[in-house]
């Protein structure tokens, strides 16, 4: 049976030289993609740290926290990649937790679901019973 647990990361979108309006643009841009993929939710990321007496919600400038099913990540993946590509000096971070392992990573999103793939590979064997004997 394919594995049906969430996987939850935060994207972090880099532009050298990008302002804050430019990079909250470029986030938003991104955002709007990504849940085009049919994610299981992807929002801005909020922070904590509202002032006192503020309104409304704070978010973090340039991350999106994104829940994806594994079977989604692939298309999920390629959609960053292919965003990435269409803007000189785009970058993104990934940051999250598969199973019972944390990841932070930088480089490509083939590579990132290559090593998704191999943790998640590594969680399935440490939970699954060792075989009769």
């Amino acid at each position: 049976m394919a594995d049906s647990n969430p996987v939850e990361f935060f994207v972090q979108v880099e532009m050298p030289g990008a302002d804050t309006a430019e990079l909250d643009q470029l986030t938003r841009q991104l955002l709007y993609e990504i849940a085009e993929t049919h994610v299981e939710s992807a929002q801005l990321a909020r922070s904590d740290d509202l002032p006192e007496g503020a309104k409304g919600e704070s978010v973090t400038i340039g991350t999106i926290l994104v829940t994806v099913l594994p079977a989604v990540l692939p298309k999920l993946l390629e959609t960053i990649g292919a965003w990435t590509q269409r803007g000189s000096g785009r970058t993104v971070k990934y940051k999250g937790q598969t199973g019972d392992t944390s990841f932070e990573f930088e480089g490509s999103s083939a590579d990132l679901q290559t090593l998704l793939k191999s943790m998640a590979k590594a969680n399935k064997a440490q939970s699954s019973p060792p075989p009769n004997s």
